[in-house]
């Protein structure tokens, strides 16, 4: 059995329109069975929290972390665009030295075992631009913030859940992927469209599931 996790059901509209409420995990609801799709809530303490309470409850053994994200610099992808996660990395957790940044291995500290900022990905069955997912606790809405992140992370999109649904997955010895629809460009230019990266997100899921 597989586990869908979305920061909001609005990301996920179109897929769960025909399934029903299965269950709620910290009040947030569950839909359908097989895939169960969580919502998780934004950021990484949600995400960890929700995903870790629901592998002790399920029976699973892959994890896919879904929503939109923000293209960042040197990605060329567009508006609409998906993408399918090779690995997720923690965008922002680290050390800032005179020399610039440094991650949990900069510090010597594993987040968790042989891991510190980047988690491999299994591959998702979807058509799609591969590449990293960076997650961040804040949004890259200036062209510098964008560029560090890309440099840092060498990712092609910035979510603010993927490593942690990652990291947890790990943690229970199940694997985890991630698939997300790209509904802006991270920078100054964002030109947010959240209906564009939902449907390249729901389409990519329906690809897959049905």
């Amino acid at each position: 059995m597989g586990i869908i996790t979305v920061a909001t059901k609005d990301e996920v509209a179109d897929f769960v329109e025909s399934l029903d409420e299965t269950d709620e995990v910290f009040g947030r609801p569950v839909y359908g069975n097989d895939p169960r799709v969580v919502v998780t809530g934004v950021g990484r303490t949600n995400a960890a929290a929700v995903v870790a309470l629901a592998l002790e409850r399920y029976d699973a053994d892959r994890v896919v972390s879904c929503g939109v994200a923000g293209a960042l610099p040197g990605s060329s992808l567009n508006v609409g665009d998906t993408v399918v996660g090779t690995h997720a990395v923690h965008g922002d957790l680290g050390v800032t030295t005179p020399d610039g940044f440094g991650g949990a291995e900069h510090l010597g500290f594993e987040t968790s075992d042989g891991y510190y900022n980047a988690y491999p990905l299994e591959e998702f069955d979807a058509e799609g631009k591969r590449g990293g997912i960076a997650t961040v606790a804040t949004v890259s809405a200036t062209d510098e913030s964008a560029r560090e992140v890309a440099e840092r992370t060498d990712a092609v999109v910035e979510t603010m859940e993927t490593v942690a649904v990652a990291q947890v997955a790990r943690l229970f010895g199940v694997s985890a992927s991630a698939v997300v629809g790209v509904s802006n460009h991270a920078g100054e230019d964002r030109d947010f469209d959240f209906e564009s990266g939902a449907e390249a997100l729901n389409d990519a899921l329906t690809e897959v599931y049905g």
